[in-house]
């Protein structure tokens, strides 16, 4: 038995695999009839949709639109056929549609809908919108409600092309006139009516003389139709609505009309003007025909997805318009394929049958794929294989994926978008190409191609036509796995294309040897690669098309130096896999040197050196790399060995030129695309190359000092670099592990300083003994070479090998010896303190490396320590144990600042800026007086001198020095605490002895006139002599006795100066009384207390001087009252005359009024004198005596009286 033995139906028999709108036959109906293949899928849709036809058409409700989708070749234009026949239910093939479906549709309800929309009256517009629409038009889209139009006009038997003619067609068979019309037209013009209308020389003529004739148009109306009317035709989807309403009223109560529309969603495309349309078309007619007018039509792309691009209320009201949706997919092509093509007759199945169970294991096996490609089918059982056979049931699914990136691959499938092949045919192609081949043949995926070859373009057909010519290549295997390689391009996600695969795919015997096979093939694919038509990509191979072979040699002959492929290793190694820096810890990091085949890369400038060899160098002999590891601190790393690794870095390298060169530049969009594909390309061997770089690292062999590292842990390449650069560290940085505490961060360092809680000696328990140790050894020995050491130094020194350290650990050490006092910092020549806020910038900014400079510190002797406790003692009375030079210069401070604090108390008691404060008293600023002041209390030199001494030794921060002039003091601080012992107690018990005495020199000094003729001159004497000695202390008691004679002898002097002075007072408040008493007025209320109080003043005053300027002051007062007296005085005898004048007389009983006759006028004696003060003649005194008469004469009148005074 053969192959095209096994089918129940010959495998040759014609078969309209794609669906055609409009020319059928009725042969060809019935084909299309007894073939269709109900599946489950097509089952449900006929379901949901004659359900809702016949509820809806029952009750006249408006949404009247089906939307059928499902990609090329999913069977949603033959199942829309489908429906067509069966709602028109004409006679095809001597029966009804509806029975080709009685022994298909299983399901008995759906059977009864389809056989109760059968009873409605149905008309079908069956028409491809892209071929139905106006040919001119079709680039521009015409707008769908003029196709519908044209196609329902045609349905009538109205004119297809002249929609006005239509119109008027519909009017005359409203008249009945059509018949006469169209008998007329024939008639004048010889030419039927239906042949004339459609002739593109329509004469104007004889359709104006049968419109004359028939209806009764004038010749002047008749043309001025033929010649307007299409340029004034306007539809709208309103008025298309209309007709088709009139028309379905006209056909009876049960009568439905259905459009049937293929491929809108192509037609529609992007535009939402179209989609919008459609809108209006569908919602026009369920509005206007209440049920009876129905659209259906097929997409490839769901209606959401076609009107993705509208607003959301357009949207919305563009898929409330299609509530009958229906997806056709792929889940069932396999069951069409397997029921109207490969339905096997009795014998072939007992035959497949015998060959399944002999081989069924076998055969499971010969078709695996892998490599990131999908989980496919298998046969899953002997009537799986019975039904499939001579195919792999993997094969509908992938074809299927091939048809969708063929058709979607640009020009080279262009063509089959429009659906001129399906699977079935490539089913069937295949299946007669094998027809007479035994039973033990499988149809290769390669032979799929042959169906689709003349539907693609001619760039990919030359590709094929010229292959079959190369000698070189060995037919047919060559071609068909060129064949392979061009349907699987880009369908990675699918199929990728390597070498296993490959082989699956090309399996085409039941007993196929596959390894033989899969030899076959790899040698096919070399041959293919040489021819370049061909390329591989990491493990998959890829069909070139001509133009991509041309780029590719064009790629081939791009210039590369055989270095670049070592410069781009490098880079990936020592910049992409590892790290700049050797991460060995949280605190060490070193750098390290790059050196790839014997080439530096960078500076060389690290203590460490990375020698990286490729594959491409000789290896070096294992006794050059053992000398070299012992001679250098180095790692060796010899790169694993990978013959493809060069091929694939110059082919990435070349790619990487290609795209840089024509980015921007294409000139079509066929090279567009290759670079796009290339740069993908280029991506793809980037990641490749890094991971074949890695794998390289991961089989590396390493070296180091402590030989080959055959064990290194970690999967990754940085993993095991990093371990091997750990083992080499350690072998190297020997000491690195002195540091135990490292420092984090530079503030750390503030506690490494605080040395209250430090560990002030290097013994056993120091964290970081042998670091410290190592410093103090260094700075030990460059005091030895008189060599100074700075903190850059230092760093340097313990930065190298075999240290390692950190630049802060480093700090962190050299701040605990400063802490622990064995060393000492230095800027300036000055030493540092320990309390300086600004040491740990000392020793970690950049600024102060070369300034700091860091010496050993001296061992203070013991003779001196004792000497400074011994004066701390003694002068200071404070007794302490030595413990750190620091702790005893701290010692000394605090009894510095002791002493300090009592000093500045005791100077805080002296007069300041020339003022006896104490008092309030405020003395002449001349020089004697101001040394007087600032010397009048005693002690003031004292201690301002122990003041500055105790402050310079303050500005000695180095303990040492500190110690030697502590000491060299000693015999001046033996005096301290008697010395300020006594100033003390003279604040304390003799100032206001010492005080008073001050006061009596200022009374003596301004009463000095008075007094000296007094006892008080001498008591002065003796005073002044007390309180001027340096130390006046045991003389003070003195000064009290002094104070009391002093005192009586002043108030003797002031009572005899005052009591005449009171005496001149007592006169002077007579008299002011008298003024007012003499005239009758009241006496001021304020005038006694006035003298009372300059009487209290002159009793309390201790300078005469002031007592007798209280005589003046009298005199002033009285005169006052004297002027206010004569005042009220004038008053009242102004006030006295100018009642006389008015002529007022008293009224009543009483005494006469006295009225003063005259005014007084007060006159001091002093303004007379004028400028003549002196007398030296008798003549003066004549001439002074005279100059008064005379003015005192003017001044007088007969109603003045002058008051001298």
């Amino acid at each position: 038995m053969v192959i095209r033995e096994l089918f129940e139906n010959k495998i040759e028999r014609h078969i309209d695999t794609v669906v055609e709108i409009g020319g059928e036959t009725d042969a060809s109906r019935v084909e299309e009839l007894t073939e269709f293949v109900v599946t489950q899928q097509a089952g449900k849709h006929f379901k949901e949709f004659f359900k809702y036809y016949i509820t809806t058409s029952k009750t006249g409700r408006g949404d009247v639109g089906v939307w059928i989708s499902g990609f090329f070749g999913s069977g949603k234009s033959h199942f829309m056929k489908m429906l067509a026949y069966i709602l028109q239910n004409d006679t095809i093939g001597g029966k009804k549609p509806i029975e080709y479906f009685e022994d298909k549709i299983t399901d008995n309800f759906t059977l009864a809908d389809m056989k109760a929309a059968t009873d409605i009256d149905t008309k079908v517009i069956l028409f491809d919108i892209d071929q139905a629409s106006d040919a001119d038009a079709r680039n521009s889209q015409e707008m769908l409600v003029k196709v519908f139009n044209r196609k329902f006009n045609e349905m009538q038997g109205f004119s297809e092309s002249m929609p006005w003619l239509a119109d008027l067609e519909r009017q005359m068979v409203a008249k009945g006139n059509y018949e006469q019309f169209k008998e007329k037209y024939e008639e004048i013009s010889g030419t039927p009516w239906e042949e004339g209308r459609n002739d593109d020389f329509f004469g104007e003529d004889n359709f104006v003389e049968t419109a004359k004739a028939v209806l009764g148009m004038s010749e002047e109306a008749a043309r001025n139709l033929y010649q307007n009317k299409a340029d004034q035709y306007s539809l709208t989807v309103e008025d298309f609505a209309v007709r088709v309403r009139e028309y379905i009223e006209s056909q009876g109560k049960n009568f439905n009309l259905v459009f049937m529309v293929d491929e809108v969603g192509q037609y529609i495309g992007q535009s939402s003007e179209l989609i919008l349309n459609l809108q209006s078309i569908v919602q026009c007619l369920g509005t206007e025909c209440s049920g009876h007018a129905w659209v259906v039509v097929t997409s490839q792309e769901a209606i959401d997805s076609v009107a993705k691009n509208l607003k959301a209320n357009d949207f919305s009201k563009v898929t409330a318009r299609f509530p009958v949706r229906l997806s056709m997919s792929a889940i069932n092509v396999d069951e069409v394929i397997k029921k109207r093509l490969l339905l096997k007759n009795e014998a072939a199945t007992d035959a497949l049958r015998i060959m399944y169970k002999d081989k069924g294991g076998t055969i499971k096996g010969k078709v695996t794929f892998g490599g990131g490609a999908p989980t496919y089918p298998k046969f899953a059982n002997e009537q799986d294989f019975i039904d499939v056979y001579p195919f792999f049931p993997y094969q509908f699914d992938l074809l299927q994926s091939t048809y969708d990136s063929v058709r979607n691959r640009g020009s080279s499938g262009k063509s089959m978008s429009s659906g001129e092949r399906s699977l079935l045919s490539a089913f069937q192609d295949a299946a007669k190409k094998y027809g007479d081949d035994d039973l033990d043949r499988f149809v290769p995926f390669c032979q799929f191609y042959n169906t689709m070859e003349s539907f693609l373009e001619q760039d990919i057909r030359v590709v094929m036509e010229r292959a079959s010519k190369k000698e070189s290549l060995e037919k047919p295997l060559d071609i068909d796995i060129l064949k392979l390689l061009f349907m699987l391009k880009d369908m990675d996600n699918d199929m990728p294309t390597n070498l296993d695969n490959l082989t699956s795919l090309m399996v085409s015997h039941v007993d196929e040897d596959k390894i033989a096979l899969r030899n076959k093939i790899e040698k096919a694919l070399y041959r293919l690669m040489d021819e370049n038509l061909v390329q591989r990509d990491d493990d998959k191979y890829i069909f070139l098309t001509n133009d991509e072979q041309q780029v590719n040699i064009e790629i081939e002959r791009m210039d590369l130096d055989p270095s670049e492929i070592i410069d781009y290793i490098g880079k990936q190694v020592f910049t992409g896999i590892c790290d700049t820096k050797i991460r060995y810890n949280a605190n060490f990091m070193p750098s390290y040197n790059q050196i790839i085949d014997n080439n530096p890369r960078g500076q060389q400038t690290s203590e460490l050196t990375m020698y990286l060899f490729t594959p491409f160098i000789e290896k070096l002999p294992e006794q050059t790399m053992n000398m070299m590891v012992q001679t250098q601190n180095c790692l060796i790393v010899t790169m694993a060995d990978n013959k493809l690794m060069a091929e694939e870095i110059e082919r990435m390298l070349k790619l990487e030129k290609f795209i840089r060169l024509k980015s921007g530049k294409a000139k079509t969009d066929s090279m567009s695309r290759i670079i796009s594909l290339k740069a993908d390309e280029f991506s793809r061997k980037s990641n490749r190359v890094a991971s074949m770089i890695s794998d390289a690292l991961v089989n590396a062999d390493y070296y180091t000092k402590t030989g080959h590292l055959n064990n290194l842990k970690g999967d990754q390449a940085k993993d095991r670099v990093n371990e091997a650069f750990r083992i080499l560290i350690d072998s190297v940085y020997t000491k690195l592990t002195y540091i135990k505490k490292p420092v984090q961060k530079a503030t750390d360092l503030a506690s490494r300083l605080d040395t209250s809680s430090h560990q002030m000696s290097l013994d056993d328990t120091t964290t970081n003994k042998l670091a410290l140790e190592e410093v103090k050894k260094f700075l030990e020995r460059k005091n030895e070479q008189k060599m100074p050491v700075t903190m850059r130094s230092i760093i340097e020194q313990f930065q190298k090998i075999p240290f390692g350290w950190t630049e802060l650990d480093i700090a962190g050490v050299v701040a605990e010896l400063f802490a622990a006092e064995d060393i000492v910092l230095q800027l300036s020549n000055k030493n540092v303190s320990i309390t300086d806020s600004q040491v740990v910038n000392y020793l970690t900014k950049r600024d102060y490396k070369e300034s700091l400079k860091i010496k050993i510190k001296e061992k203070t002797s013991d003779e001196l320590i004792e000497s400074v406790k011994e004066v701390l003692k003694s002068a200071f009375t404070r007794s302490v144990e030595y413990t750190t030079d620091s702790k005893l210069a701290e010692e000394i401070n605090k009894a510095l600042d002791n002493a300090m604090d009592t000093l500045e108390e005791i100077n805080g008691k002296y007069p300041k800026d020339g003022k006896y404060q104490s008092f309030g008293f405020t003395f002449k600023q001349d020089a004697d007086s101001a040394r007087k002041i600032l010397m009048m209390y005693p002690g003031y030199k004292k201690v301002q001198a122990w003041l500055s001494a105790f402050k310079g030794l303050k500005k000695l921060y180095e303990p040492k020095m500190l110690f030697e002039s502590f000491v060299s003091e000693a015999d001046q601080f033996k005096n301290y605490k008697d010395e300020i012992g006594t100033i003390s107690d003279f604040f304390k018990n003799q100032l206001s002895i010492f005080e008073k005495s001050c006061e009596f020199v200022d009374l003596y000094e301004n009463n000095k006139s008075y007094l000296e003729e007094t006892s008080a001159k001498t008591l002065m004497m003796e005073m002044l002599s007390i309180i001027n000695m340096e130390e006046p202390y045991r003389e003070i008691y003195k000064l009290s006795e002094d104070n009391k004679k002093f005192s009586t002898v002043l108030g003797e002097v002031l009572e005899r100066e005052a009591e005449p002075v009171v005496k001149q007072i007592e006169d002077d408040r007579k008299t002011a009384k008298n003024s007012f008493e003499a005239y009758s007025i009241e006496v001021p209320a304020g005038l006694d207390a006035a003298f009372t109080n300059l009487v209290q003043k002159v009793n309390t005053c201790q300078f005469v001087s002031t007592i007798i300027g209280v005589r003046e002051e009298s005199a002033r007062v009285r005169d006052n009252y004297i002027d206010q007296a004569a005042k009220k005085y004038n008053e009242m005898v102004e006030a006295a005359k100018k009642g006389q004048d008015d002529g007022d007389t008293p009224v009543g009983p009483g005494p006469e009024p006295v009225v003063p006759a005259k005014k007084v006028k007060s006159v001091v004696v002093g303004n007379l004198l004028g400028s003549k003060r002196k007398i030296e003649s008798k003549e003066d005194i004549d001439t002074v005596v005279e100059n008064i008469r005379k003015q005192l004469v003017d001044m007088l009148d007969d109603d003045t009286i002058l008051n001298l005074k």
